[in-house]
């Protein structure tokens, strides 16, 4: 009898849908960590900008029968048994109030569902009232990928996951290490830059000058000894003088998955850094540097490597 209500429900929005040209998309968010005096809900994480790390996880899934399903249990959801629940916009509580949040796309319709912790009821919050599930339905319509994003203990698995990391030997322009130099040094034992770039900053007391040194599309900066070095494609660039920096092996426009082979912890938790509704584009990956010397920003673009940021402790 349930099934034969949800699907009844599901009938009606499948018309509509092959009416179209389908495009289908679910993204599910999950908090996995807030802090103090944070947001209590998903939702007012996902509305101050946050994105996938840390403090919310996501995946997401092209599947139409998902996606007719989630629709189809808001709407039942109003049948099933109501309780107040007050929203609490800011505080701190490990329990979380409302953690997850399901975002619906079929072709222009949206459509967003709230869920509590284990999804064990359905949470409108323009009415503070949760609708308690009575079968399990929200989780017995979710894919595997979402039922594993759902039961993963993020928390933990943070707090005791290392990333992978490298020795600053590894980092190479044209074959020539990078690490410790000032500038002068840099010229003299690695490369001479092709132009400077000088910005002036003002703050109450006095101006600072921030120079910034090019190679090709190798950006680097000084303070004494070099402090970061950041190389990106630049879409339509040509350079007469061509400049190779790898990391670990790893160069711009190499692919994802040799980036995988090469560092497989460090991509152990996919899209870190992506914007929680664009999940599959512009995301990061950190690669330690041995001893505590710094670390490196794989950035991700049409699954290739964009950009590589080092940073030098």
């Amino acid at each position: 009898m349930k099934k034969l209500l949800l699907s009844l429900l599901l009938f009606p929005l499948l018309c509509l849908a092959q009416s179209y040209d389908n495009y289908t998309k679910v993204t599910a968010i999950r908090m996995v960590h807030p802090t103090r005096e944070g947001n209590m809900t998903v939702k007012g994480y996902v509305e101050e900008g946050d994105r996938i790390g840390a403090r919310i996880q996501g995946a997401q899934e092209e599947d139409e029968a998902l996606a007719f399903a989630l629709l189809a249990l808001k709407k039942q959801a109003k049948n099933w048994q109501a309780k107040s629940m007050p929203f609490v916009p800011k505080g701190y509580d490990t329990r979380l109030q409302v953690p997850n949040m399901y975002v619906v796309q079929v072709n222009r319709f949206r459509d967003t569902i709230y869920t509590t912790a284990g999804n064990a009821s359905i949470y409108f919050p323009e009415e503070e009232m949760e609708y308690i599930d009575p079968g399990n339905f929200i989780n017995g319509a979710l894919t595997e990928k979402l039922c594993f994003l759902a039961e993963r203990n993020f928390k933990d698995e943070f707090i005791t996951h290392q990333n992978d990391s490298l020795p600053v030997s590894q980092l190479l322009l044209n074959g020539k290490g990078i690490y410790g130099y000032t500038r002068k040094g840099f010229e003299k034992n690695v490369q001479k830059f092709d132009r400077v770039s000088t910005d002036s900053i003002f703050d109450k007391k006095k101006i600072v000058v921030d120079k910034t040194f090019w190679i090709n599309n190798y950006v680097i900066k000084f303070e004494g000894k070099l402090q970061n070095f950041t190389a990106m494609v630049l879409p339509g660039a040509d350079y007469p003088n061509k400049a190779v920096f790898t990391a670990g092996g790893i160069q711009l426009e190499d692919s994802e998955e040799k980036l995988a082979l090469a560092f497989p912890c460090s991509l152990e938790y996919r899209n870190w850094g992506a914007s929680p509704y664009n999940m599959g584009d512009n995301y990061y990956y950190t690669v330690h540097l041995m001893d505590d010397k710094g670390y490196v920003l794989f950035y991700i673009k049409n699954k290739k490597v964009d950009k590589i940021e080092v940073e030098f402790r």
